[in-house]
């Protein structure tokens, strides 16, 4: 075991060459060796946090390490080590301060727990339309700067449209900036835990001490402060404190400050600094949600069924990937290529029929964009192929879902001649009897129309 020790001595040595001083200062100088045993080797961190981000960081150049001095090393782990775990020590009030260049071993609270974050959730990973833009470049900007430009910055947006991925995006690229600026992230409900705790054990002056260390907080749903009055004070009094001292605070919310029961004077400073709205993503912005988070699944699904999902599917880009993932593990489990009835047993539940007043207009609309065909197009006497195949269509869908005559619809569509309408609805009729992807098409339009 001593040449194991040993040799984790001069690792550290070769660690702090390959992550940089910064880095290794805030979170591999207080990593020691703790045993080796049947081919593990086990390090002690100080905190539970300091060893969840190692883990996620270093564990596998460190475990690289290990290996190439020592063949029968094939394990690592990292764990928590306690040097004062009495009754009497574990019984105090925990600090909240994320402490990372201490020998001393401490107890960090279950809440602060939450300021381990999404791997996944990175700048590089958010697809940006028009709809998120201006809050994802002013979420980098604050990120990437130390000067505090926005502050306080409050994102606003409804479920499921990215708020928590870009709270976590700005805490990796600040870790992989300024490793050296401490991070915290949180929900306001934790926060608002943490402070009902203290409350109780008549030490609520500790709610704003623990926040002395920290560089920049991240807070999350901060609408359920909604009528906690009290509660809104002392974040008032933190707010004020990090804005004062240069520090960078970030709120999300799905509601803006002005429409949120706050106090006059929180919701003023709220709105004195940076709002920024994230509104429901369009069409393409959809399709091109769906298309990159297809490809992080190693799956390239075909336009025509990226296209259905797109108008089906709710506009939450929560649901929107749920529904993706839904029929990517339909697809494998199956294991076969899914047809249109599969996607749509697969997705029932999410899949919505609403009653509505459906007009040509509208099949227009909706068969113009699931095909790609602009509808002047569709309306003009061009006689390409794909041109003729969605004005069918149209033709088609209008003669089964709407009141409208024969004469009407050649009208409206152009000045054409009932007896076209008619040849037109004939050829899809006898068509989608031997033609599967016809037959999909009007299927996915139809469902895409009703819902």
């Amino acid at each position: 075991m001593g040449n194991v020790e040993q040799t984790f001595i001069n690792l550290k040595e070769q660690l702090r060459q390959r992550v940089g001083e910064a880095s290794f200062s805030s979170w591999l100088s207080t990593l020691a060796f703790h045993n080796f045993k049947d081919g593990c080797v086990t390090l002690s961190a100080p905190s539970k946090f300091s060893a969840d981000y190692i883990k996620r960081n270093f564990q596998k150049e460190i475990f690289a390490l290990f290996h190439e001095s020592f063949s029968d090393v094939n394990e690592l782990n990292i764990t928590v080590h306690h040097t004062h775990n009495t009754e009497s020590e574990t019984k105090k009030i925990p600090s909240l301060q994320p402490v990372m260049n201490t020998n001393i071993a401490h107890i960090e609270p279950d809440w602060y727990i939450q300021s381990i974050l999404n791997d996944t959730y990175t700048f590089d990973r958010f697809v940006i339309g028009e709809s998120n833009e201006f809050a994802c470049v002013a979420s980098k900007r604050i990120a990437q700067s130390d000067q505090k430009l926005f502050n306080p910055y409050f994102i606003y947006a409804g479920v499921g449209l990215g708020k928590t991925h870009l709270l976590h995006a700005i805490a990796h690229e600040i870790q992989t900036i300024s490793p050296n600026r401490r991070v915290l992230y949180t929900s306001v409900q934790r926060f608002f835990d943490s402070y009902v705790r203290l409350i109780k054990q008549n030490q609520v002056h500790q709610f704003k001490e623990q926040f002395k260390n920290v560089d920049v907080l991240l807070i999350d749903d901060f609408q359920f402060i909604d009528g906690k009055k009290s509660f809104q004070q002392e974040f008032l009094y933190i707010l004020n404190s990090f804005v004062e001292q240069g520090k960078q605070i970030v709120i999300s919310s799905n509601r803006p400050p002005n429409v949120l029961d706050l106090s006059p004077a929180l919701k003023s400073r709220l709105i004195s600094g940076l709002v920024a709205d994230m509104g429901k993503p369009d069409a393409s912005h959809r399709f091109e949600i769906l298309q990159n988070k297809s490809d992080l699944l190693g799956t390239r699904l075909p336009e025509s069924i990226l296209n259905f999902l797109v108008e089906t599917l709710p506009h939450n880009i929560r649901e929107l990937e749920g529904g993706l993932r839904r029929v990517v593990a339909y697809a494998e489990l199956m294991n076969r290529s899914l047809n249109l009835s599969d996607i749509k047993n697969a997705l029932k539940d999410l899949i919505s029929v609403a009653t509505k007043t459906i007009d040509l207009d509208l099949i227009l609309i909706k068969t113009s964009t699931y095909l790609g065909v602009r509808e002047s197009e569709i309306m003009s006497k061009q006689r390409t192929h794909r041109i003729v195949y969605a004005r069918r269509l149209v033709i088609y869908l209008a003669t089964r879902l709407t009141d409208l005559s024969c004469s009407e619809i050649a009208r409206r569509l152009g000045g054409k001649d009932h007896t076209t309408i008619l040849y037109a609805v004939r050829a899809i009729e006898k068509e989608q009897k031997t033609t599967p992807q016809l037959f999909d098409d009007i299927q996915a339009i139809e469902t895409i129309i009703k819902t």
